[in-house]
């Protein structure tokens, strides 16, 4: 039993990594950072604990590494640091260092530091009461945190992607980029940093071949040839709605254009000095969080989302919302879910992961790529008026997709292509029922099934502040009870009509 963590009253909470992938399944991908000892509250993961005999150099390193992750990862919110009688926490949302073989690891990992002390120090009841468990679960951190300790969430990774997104974005319109060019490159290079870090552009040599020397996304970039020679071969392997091409835009994309979105996939700086980094990369997309990539439709949006009754509602709520009506711990998987103003799809995103989840525990084996294609075009349904949240929404859906399978056969599978999903008119017919249009003028009793969950949230008339709930569902039969999160003034607020039935 060890001292410190018994007098912070961790001891017998802390879960270790065994015990996280059995008692939550949705939280697997915790593997990833590198620790072994993880405090959750309320469901969630809020704390990691890295043990260690001493506080060297290789310690250090060790530490830079784990809070790169743990940024990326966005969940957690403290490291905890410690030894039989040392103890030092970190800030997980502090945005990370560039750590080479020369670094200065202790100063490198400085800005992360909150606190530290010892058992043997004279203030240590007053640091026990901070970051203790009691100091968690009642919130005492945060009530002293702008008096005794320095807590700075101001660069986390959700705020600063969004931020690098943004400044990209405003770059490439005065270069005079089109607007719909730039989100189809900024999307369709989150699809290949994401298949890139999760080994399968690597394990099939795609770099290579098109640009002998080069080693990643990153270097392609460096030359536009290259770049539209690997987007044309991600075109035929891939298929699917992020993968293609306007036939007019690698005429309007110049070179220049290339390296401002290399430089924001870097690590977002786009002055004109930026720094060399080598091979190492702020973002890392094997760990960042699927639901987190759809946050960029706030970005997207800008400023017409009020006007549009466009509001994004955040992840925590939307889990909130599911775990009341598409619990995870169910094997019922053949359900069809409707989300009628999808946005960026994060509710889509969520219950297709729980739907998967419970097709595993159901059939008690690794689950392959067809019943992953069938179970998204069966029964994952999702409208919105706005072109590019709806094209976000499928990509999200297909990193949700990739996130399943080896990444080792991904360019090798030609079986593996992935499903259009996204119906601009009625006519289209297309593999998926992601649907692109206004959801309150639009009749689509003729454009869907009968479902059996609507989740989201309804958005807003223009101008009043009332939800148009009959309007959106007047030609839908439901066949259980109709779940809705609700949104006012951009303030979310959960509503679930526990008794509600809607038919037409």
């Amino acid at each position: 039993m060890n001292k410190l963590l018994e007098q912070l009253g961790y001891n017998g909470v802390i879960l270790s990594l065994q015990e996280v992938v059995h008692r939550y399944p949705n939280y697997q991908d915790l593997t990833s950072l590198g620790v072994d000892e993880y405090y959750f509250m309320s469901g969630h993961p809020v704390a990691i604990f890295y043990k260690t005999d001493k506080f060297d150099e290789e310690y250090t390193k060790n530490i830079a590494e784990v809070l790169h992750k743990a940024w990326n990862y966005n969940k957690i919110f403290l490291l905890i640091a410690y030894s039989d009688f040392e103890v030092r926490v970190y800030n997980c949302h502090s945005k990370p260092y560039y750590v080479s073989k020369d670094s200065e690891y202790e100063k490198e990992i400085r800005d992360a530091q909150i606190d530290s002390s010892s058992l043997n120090d004279s203030n240590f009841t007053i640091f026990a009461s901070i970051f203790s468990r009691e100091g968690l679960d009642t919130g005492v951190l945060w009530k002293v945190a702008g008096k005794k300790i320095k807590i700075d969430i101001s660069k986390r990774i959700d705020a600063y992607l969004v931020e690098c997104l943004d400044k990209t974005k405003e770059k490439l319109l005065e270069e005079g980029l089109p607007e719909k060019y730039i989100h189809a490159i900024l999307l369709r290079s989150l699809f290949v940093l994401f298949l890139e870090d999760k080994g399968a552009t690597g394990q099939a040599g795609i770099y290579s071949s098109i640009l002998p020397g080069s080693n990643s996304y990153l270097d392609i970039l460096n030359d536009k040839e290259a770049t539209y020679k690997l987007f044309s071969i991600l075109s035929k392997q891939f298929n699917g709605d992020i993968a293609q091409m306007d036939a007019e835009e690698e005429n309007f994309v110049k070179p220049q254009h290339l390296k401002l979105i290399r430089r924001c996939f870097l690590d977002g700086d786009l002055s004109d000095n930026p720094k060399m980094f080598g091979d190492w990369r702020l973002f890392r997309f094997d760990i960042i969080r699927i639901e987190l990539l759809s946050e960029i439709y706030e970005h997207f949006l800008g400023k017409t989302k009020a006007l549009r009754g466009q509001y994004y509602t955040p992840t925590s709520l939307v889990d909130l919302v599911l775990d009341g009506v598409l619990p995870m711990d169910s094997t019922s998987w053949n359900i069809k879910v409707l989300d009628p103003a999808c946005g960026s799809g994060i509710f889509l995103v969520k219950s297709y992961s729980r739907l998967i989840t419970r097709w595993k525990k159901a059939n008690n084996k690794k689950i392959d790529f067809e019943t992953l294609r069938s179970i998204l075009c069966n029964s994952i349904y999702g409208l919105d008026i706005d072109p590019t949240a709806i094209t976000v929404a499928a990509f999200s859906l297909y990193l949700t997709l990739i996130n399943e399978l080896d990444p080792r056969t991904l360019w090798t599978r030609s079986d593996h292509k992935l499903p259009h999903l996204i119906h601009y008119n009625a006519e289209e017919k297309v593999e998926g029922n992601l649907w692109c249009c206004d959801t309150i003028a639009t009749d689509f009793r003729n454009l869907l099934p009968s479902v059996d969950l609507v989740v989201g949230t309804p958005p807003i008339a223009p101008n009043t502040n009332k939800t148009p709930l009959k309007n959106i569902v007047r030609h839908i039969t439901l066949q259980t009870r109709c779940h809705y999160l609700s949104s006012k003034r951009q303030q979310p607020f959960v509503r679930v009509e526990r008794s509600l039935l809607l038919s037409t």
